[in-house]
């Protein structure tokens, strides 16, 4: 694999999401843009209906008075609907607010005051939490993505509309022009460690933001399932517009009891995936080569896999035919981002032919910040920092490593209506990410932590828990992990603590009925490789995955108790905690 810098892919400079759009539809007007399946027909729109239906759309908005500034918030599961209704409201300089289709009543009623929103468009999914809170949204307008009901509209017939309208020589929407750094969408962030922020983001954020994702990356084919969350911006900017700009089908999954039956269906060449995506990948492919009695072949093949592409020769699609058959057979790519992704999990999938290009975002850089290239990668890596930002490693200690500050193109305008918040993330026009890493000589970028996170101990030495958690996850039969500061059990100065969810099934199957001595000696063996102030002093058992948000990042600050708290922990094999002296 040839891994040193080359040239960025050729991609046109455009600046706002109307010209994206545009772009996509003159050039490839007759070119497959979307696929899906509604009521058990199978639709296929090319760019130029996606770019006319997002016109008539936008001008139906227009005939309400939606002209310029209105926030117009989008609540329901992912679809073409969806996809329409996000470009109308941006592209007629209206404020899209995407909402967390998971999030309770009371919480989506919350976010759509704090973001000022005058109307709510929803998927008829979502018709009994909209009959929760109508009533205590007065003067809200309220439209349907499907069906009517009493006093509701909907976006079929407002799409309607839009057409007579543009036939009739109504064209202010269309002609509408874009000030692209004017506000064009308003995201939550996700709340893994504290309540969600409102951040501002402009047409030029996020559209520079996908045209240097692709110049960075070159997916393998061209076909991509949406399975990210589109109120997420990962899911938004690179599953979205960046494959507009690569023109991309993109093929929408109706929900995620539909992956095994749309992979073979649409048959991917490249998907945007979470962690824990990729992770329930690699653990899907084990299994099944475990229940065919083939583990071991599976595992010899990978060696001799990883030897011949070192020699430059790849068998892989013809040695892991069957392996990948699940998946559709064509996958060669996986673009990762939303949380940390150990190496392990690439390697083990570049050896079967697919290629785990790993990266970093955060919503507040409209996301992406870093990412490994096709043919310049590095698997530790969360890749090279993209064109059109900056970034600098603040307080560096001896190791290079501090907290990762952004500037440039990307960066949000502020959080809606929260100066204090804004204050508090910038400094001297650098934005704080709250990450902390570092970059090598060759410009490759490392995450190692977060601030929210460190455990300081009583002697002062610092302790980044992630660091602590990639070496456990390798640990067999351990599914989640995380790592935390707590209490002794004599009372005395707080010690770290790992807190595991095992994988029942796989220990069972092995015969493993005492997990809570497997994980105790497997921390003991771990003790003798760190300094003792990185010992693990106690591992607790649960019975329940950690709680996530609903872009599959395990929230932290929820958590079972252990002795002497208000709750009792997990018990398995007859024992619930223990500690480890140095």
């Amino acid at each position: 694999m040839h891994n040193k810098p080359y040239p960025l892919y050729d991609r046109e400079n455009l600046y706002d999401l109307k010209a994206i759009v545009h772009h996509s539809a003159k050039t490839n007007p007759d070119g497959e843009a979307f696929r899906y399946t509604e009521s058990g027909a199978d639709i296929t729109i090319t760019y130029k209906q996606f770019k006319e239906d997002i016109d008539a759309l936008g001008t139906a908005f227009y005939s309400l008075g939606l002209r310029g500034g209105s926030h117009i918030a989008i609540l329901g599961e992912n679809s073409y609907r969806w996809i329409v209704t996000a470009f109308a409201v941006m592209n007629g300089s209206n404020v899209m607010v995407p909402i967390d289709r998971d999030l309770p009543p009371d919480t989506v009623k919350s976010l759509f005051l704090k973001a000022d929103c005058n109307v709510l468009v929803y998927s008829d999914s979502y018709h009994d939490v909209i009959e929760q809170i109508k009533d205590a949204l007065d003067g809200v307008t309220f439209i349907n993505m499907k069906r009517s009901y009493p006093g509701i509209l909907t976006l079929d017939d407002l799409s309607s509309k839009g057409r007579e309208l543009i036939a009739s020589g109504d064209t202010a929407f269309i002609d509408n022009e874009i000030e692209n750094t004017a506000l064009a969408a308003i995201f939550f962030t996700s709340g893994t460690t504290g309540a969600n922020k409102s951040v501002m983001l402009t047409h030029r954020s996020v559209a520079v933001n996908a045209i240097d994702a692709a110049k960075y990356v070159d997916p393998t084919g061209k076909v991509n399932i949406l399975l990210l969350p589109l109120h997420h911006s990962f899911g938004f900017t690179a599953a979205i517009v960046d494959m507009l700009i690569i023109q991309s089908c993109i093929c929408i999954n109706r929900s995620l009891k539909y992956i095994a039956d749309d992979l073979m269906k649409y048959k991917p060449t490249h998907l945007f995936l979470v962690p824990l995506f990729v992770e329930t990948f690699v653990k899907k492919i084990a299994d099944g080569a475990e229940k065919a009695g083939k583990a071991k072949l599976l595992g010899l093949m990978i060696k001799v896999s990883g030897f011949l592409l070192a020699l430059g020769i790849d068998l892989r699609q013809k040695l892991f035919a069957s392996v990948l058959k699940p998946f559709g057979g064509s996958l060669r790519m996986i673009i990762c981002g939303g949380a940390f992704l150990e190496d392990r999990y690439i390697k083990y999938l570049r050896a079967l032919g697919i290629d785990v290009l790993n990266g970093y975002g955060i919503t507040e850089c409209s996301p992406i910040v870093t990412i490994n290239r096709n043919r310049h990668q590095r698997d530790e890596s969360i890749g090279l920092l993209m064109p059109s930002c900056e970034m600098k490693i603040d307080d560096a200690d001896g190791s290079g490593i501090g907290e990762m500050q952004v500037k440039g193109d990307y960066v949000m305008l502020g959080y809606y209506k929260d100066e204090q918040a804004t204050k508090e993330v910038f400094e001297d026009g650098w934005f704080k990410t709250g990450d902390i890493g570092r970059i090598d000589k060759d410009g490759f970028v490392y995450i190692t932590g977060r601030i929210k996170n460190i455990i300081v101990l009583a002697n002062g030495q610092n302790v980044h828990p992630e660091e602590l958690e990639s070496s456990l996850s390798n640990i067999p039969l351990i599914r989640e992990v995380i790592v935390r500061e707590g209490p002794a059990e004599n009372g005395g100065a707080n010690i770290i603590i790992a807190e595991i969810f095992p994988d029942y099934d796989t220990a069972k199957a092995q015969g493993t009925d005492n997990l809570q001595e497997h994980f105790d000696q497997a921390v003991i063996s771990y003790n003798k490789t760190v300094p003792a102030y990185k010992h693990i002093q106690r591992v607790i058992i649960r019975d329940t995955e950690f709680p996530k948000t609903t872009t599959k990042k395990i929230i932290r600050n929820v958590r079972v108790s252990y002795a002497g708290e208000s709750c009792s922990n997990t018990v398995y094999g007859g024992r619930n905690e223990s500690g480890y002296r140095k």
